[in-house]
């Protein structure tokens, strides 16, 4: 429904007043913001040499006057002679200041035109309300112009707020009352403004944020959701929140509206959830099969290996007596993979033995160097008991393979094992093997080394920095007792 109270405008003879027959579009006049220490932010406008306070017709239905140089814009309703005028929609007291000026205001002003009005504000006579002492009025563009002309001068500045602010201006003017210009087109015609106000607003608000931020990103959410009921934009808006700030507070009192479910930390879509959930059982009972088949296949390997292991030991052991040096290094060479790759730790057990026996230098490396790969813990503790034996009879290469192999061993009783026959055999080379294995990644077996370091040199450090600095100023002048 209309809002018709009438909005009277006396005339002042006080006053120098101007009326602008021909059109001048206020918005293309100076503009400029200011904001109050508080924060509020305020337009003037500057006309006639002078600026003009921005404010709501709204200011004349109040008492305070403290602000004097002020304008706004209003719809023309009619004159009331002598010396009034009816706004539609707006109540309060105008002044002007000449007969003549009146009485052209009478002939050239049509109801529904749009006047831009600047004055000074001052308190009635009787003290009961104000009353605006008009200086200049200024015909504006009819609405669907005006407004169109406006949308393109915020879109040009990239102004998101003031688009915005133009799109519930447009709103309040096709519902509030106004529509005298063309009926029902006029009506769908301001809708179309209103959207395309509102819309090239939030997306231009959007595309300021930054990519991170989540408040900034959801205030645009909820804006699309209640301006323009964009429920879609406003779900693919909260998940990108959500995606950005998976614990954001005020987005995920909306996730299960919008049928989101966290799953390992994530929104997703209910119906993704499930797909996610089913591949993942999928894919487990996909590996259980397959590692169900790899146990089945090692299971029929070690079978297989250990009903050949008799064969296996005496084809090995003939292929090793060859006079050759090379075919007999080539043979070592074969017997200690086959070690390291046997399924059967029988075999390795017992083959181990005799590798480490051989009076060949060979039988370290490649021999041993190879089988102490076996994935047997028994079958390595066995290699590097017989590393240390030959490193003692004066092959140093021995210790090491040893060194090597402890800094990624994994099992302590191997790891221990070896640390006592290093700490067995004790002297300088024990310590030196031993600072080489501080390097383990395994935890366990370093504190092994630490005790066996203890135990050699009879010193009492704990940590592997301490160990490496005091081997370092010491090694030269090393001689256990």
């Amino acid at each position: 429904m209309f809002n018709r109270s009438l909005f009277l405008i006396l005339i002042c003879s006080a006053c120098a007043f101007s009326f602008a027959g021909d059109m001048v579009n206020v918005d293309e006049l100076p503009h400029k913001t200011h904001q109050l220490p508080d924060g509020t932010k305020y337009t003037v406008i500057t006309y006639g040499e002078r600026n003009w306070r921005k404010v709501a017709p709204s200011v004349l239905e109040g008492l305070e006057a403290t602000d004097r140089d002020i304008c706004f814009e209003a719809k023309f309703d009619s004159v009331v002679p002598p010396d009034k005028l009816k706004l539609f929609g707006q109540q309060g007291t105008l002044i002007v200041s000449d007969r003549a000026e009146f009485k052209r205001l009478q002939t050239e002003l049509r109801r529904t035109d749009n006047i831009w009005f600047a004055g000074e504000l001052r308190k009635s006579k009787d003290g009961k309300s104000v009353e605006l002492v008009l200086l200049h009025t200024l015909k504006q563009p009819k609405d669907l112009e005006k407004f169109e002309l406006k949308i393109a001068a915020l879109i040009k500045k990239g102004d998101f707020d003031g688009l915005i602010e133009t799109g519930y201006l447009i709103e309040q003017q096709r519902t509030q009352g106004g529509n005298l210009e063309g009926g029902i087109k006029w009506f769908d015609d301001m809708g179309t403004l209103k959207t395309k106000a509102f819309e090239t607003g939030l997306n231009l608000k959007e595309k300021s944020l930054k990519r991170d931020d989540a408040d900034g990103l959801f205030a645009v959410a909820l804006q699309w959701k209640e301006i323009m009921r964009r429920y879609a934009k406003f779900r693919e808006l909260v998940e990108r929140v959500l995606k950005i700030d998976p614990g954001h507070p005020r987005a995920q009192k909306f996730a299960e509206e919008l049928g989101l479910e966290k799953f390992e930390g994530v929104w997703l879509r209910k119906d993704e959830v499930a797909r996610l959930k089913l591949q993942q059982k999928q894919n487990q009972d996909r590996l259980n099969e397959e590692q169900k088949n790899e146990l089945e296949r090692k299971r029929k390997a070690l079978e297989e290996a250990v009903a050949q292991r008799p064969q296996l030991l005496s084809r090995y052991q003939a292929s090793l007596r060859v006079s050759d040096p090379t075919a007999r290094q080539a043979a070592i060479a074969s017997f200690g993979e086959a070690i390291g790759k046997s399924p059967d730790a029988g075999f390795g057990l017992e083959a181990a033995e005799v590798l480490v026996n051989l009076s060949d230098p060979a039988a370290v490396s490649p021999g041993l160097e190879k089988a102490i790969k076996s994935e047997h813990a028994d079958v390595r503790r066995v290699v590097y008991e017989g590393l240390i034996w030959r490193g003692a009879q004066e092959q140093s290469a021995a210790f090491d393979l040893l060194a090597a192999a402890l800094r990624t061993e994994k099992d302590s009783n191997a790891a221990h094992s070896a640390v006592d026959s290093l700490v067995s055999m004790g002297g300088k080379p024990a310590a030196a093997t031993l600072i080489a294995c501080l390097a383990a990644d395994d935890k366990i077996v370093r504190e092994e080394v630490i005790d066996g370091l203890k135990q050699v040199t009879k010193q009492s450090l704990n940590s592997k920095e301490a160990w490496q600095d005091w081997w370092a100023k010491n090694k030269d002048t090393f001689n256990p007792q």
